[in-house]
């Protein structure tokens, strides 16, 4: 996996929360315009009731995929083109424009906004930004005219520049706030990646500290003996142990890669640096760790799971208390617990969008055939306990 894909889920609960935002505000416009549209209708022909249809099916569809967090970019970009189309159309459904009354506003005013707010959210900065401007301009030509009952064009600029400016704002803190949460993604992923090396770099200098005792041990004694061998048998002892020696050196030395995988102590290690680093107040227990290979996938989604378990301790559980407890219980396995005292929440409750527990947490063991076990009960505490073995 990528380190620029290590993690998004402050990218993914943004858009989602986005995304429901805009439903809300999209169901209030549906209202907004409906009782607009049945008020303006003996003013308007029949052309009208289609346009009023066509709109309906296409805020009805957005609000739904929005709200289930499934809408595509292109859908809000098509919402925003639909309406900006039947703003343009818009005289086509005025029966007599010399019968409109002056305080005359057509009802696809209250469409509009959020035809602005959606294309912000589908689309790239500069796009967004050309549409609000065309948004407003046409707004502008309509409402001034007289199928818009030619109101004062001091008033159609205001209302004008209010649609560009508000939009445009709407659509800046936008851009913002998704930023930040990529900011927060890059960082969550420079520290899981930082975390492995950390632990891989731990592998490797237990490594070569292994062949440090090798080399001390096998060829420093081989010296020793040489030196000291006097008698054909001593010699011969000696031809013995030098031939061990190169073999198993030999052996060493093919099986060394400085590029070497994780040992579960190592990881540890590197994993109690980076809870500290998110929680300083976090007590962290080794309770074992093995020094044997373990994959780099497994290494990697243990270390996100953790993070992540214990940043959901820290932010949402108003916590006093957080531990990590590391063990390796068997060769080739990994048992990880964060543990805290704060307010919990019953697990059956847990809405399907909460990211950081279903996909950053269950979803990354179950992905590794491990397993994520999660107790907690209201004012009593969490307890996340990640297992996996090979």
């Amino acid at each position: 996996m990528p380190s620029s894909q290590l993690t998004s889920a402050a990218t993914i609960k943004l858009e989602l929360l986005l995304r429901r935002y805009f439903s809300l505000l999209l169901m209030l416009t549906t209202i907004e315009v409906v009782a607009n549209a049945i008020s303006q209708a003996s003013l308007l022909n029949n052309l009208s009731w289609i346009f009023l249809g066509m709109l309906l099916l296409g805020q009805l569809v957005l609000l739904f995929t929005s709200w289930l967090g499934r809408g595509r970019h292109f859908w809000f970009i098509g919402y925003g083109i639909l309406s900006l189309l039947l703003l343009a159309l818009w005289p086509l459904a005025v029966v007599a424009p010399a019968a409109l009354p002056y305080d005359f506003q057509p009802w696809m005013w209250w469409a509009i906004g959020s035809s602005a707010v959606a294309v912000a959210i589908g689309a790239k900065p500069l796009t967004a930004l050309f549409y609000i401007t065309v948004n407003a301009a046409l707004w502008f030509i309509v409402d001034s005219s007289q199928f818009g009952g030619a109101s004062d064009s001091l008033i159609s600029m205001q209302d004008s520049a209010y649609l560009f400016f508000s939009a445009g704002a709407v659509a800046g803190l936008i851009f913002l706030i998704r930023e930040a949460a990529q900011a927060s993604d890059q960082a969550n992923s420079e520290a899981i990646q930082s975390t492995l090396q950390q632990a891989r770099t731990d592998a490797v200098e237990r490594e070569r500290q292994r062949i440090d005792a090798l080399v001390h041990d096998k060829v420093l004694s081989t010296l020793l003996l040489s030196a000291n061998a006097e008698t054909p048998g001593d010699k011969q002892s000696v031809v013995k142990q030098a031939k061990e020696a190169i073999s198993i050196l030999t052996a060493t030395r093919e099986g060394t890669n400085d590029n070497a995988g994780f040992t579960p102590l190592g990881l540890f290690r590197a994993l109690k640096r980076a809870a500290i680093g998110l929680a300083p107040d976090i007590q962290v227990s080794i309770l074992s760790g093995g020094t044997e290979r373990i994959p780099a996938l497994v290494a990697q989604s243990i270390t996100e799971a953790t993070l992540q378990a214990i940043d959901n301790a820290n932010r949402h559980a108003r916590a006093s208390q957080i531990r990590l407890i590391l063990g390796s219980p068997t060769p080739n396995s990994l048992d990880v617990q964060v543990i805290d005292n704060g307010v919990g929440f019953r697990i059956d409750k847990v809405p399907k969008d909460r990211i950081g527990i279903r996909a950053s947490i269950i979803g990354r063991l179950e992905s590794l055939n491990g397993e994520a076990v999660i107790e907690s009960s209201l004012t009593k505490g969490t307890t996340i306990t990640l297992r996996w073995s090979a």
